[in-house]
């Protein structure tokens, strides 16, 4: 995918300006750009194979991954990077919205 491709699925998702952009929207899109942009390795049996790349923590992962973004072409590791500035953001802004209206929530029942 080139990086004007990305744009013009970017804009298309959520218009010229992301004006259409919500969370559930961008969690959506971004799953469907990673698919696209990595198809995930499977077995033989269809089963999806996770590599870890030997990382014991989140903290490894996500410095191996911005390590392998200095090593491929500008414009994919614009794209890798922009996706994940997206799904960083967007997971924060959901956390604070789940803080900030907790109150609306309806009451859990008790466990009978």
């Amino acid at each position: 995918m080139t990086l004007d491709d990305f744009r013009d699925a970017v804009y298309a998702a959520f218009g010229p300006r992301l004006e259409h952009v919500t969370p559930e929207l961008m969690r959506d899109f971004i799953a469907r750009m990673y698919l696209q942009l990595s198809p995930p390795e499977r077995t033989a049996q269809g089963a999806v194979v996770i590599p870890v790349d030997g990382a014991g923590s989140y903290e490894e992962i996500v410095i191996n991954f911005f390590g392998r973004m200095l090593e491929i072409p500008p414009d994919q590791a614009l794209i890798l990077l922009w996706l994940f500035a997206g799904e960083i953001y967007f997971a924060d802004l959901g956390e604070r919205y789940s803080e900030r209206f907790q109150d609306l929530a309806p009451p859990e029942k008790a466990e009978q």
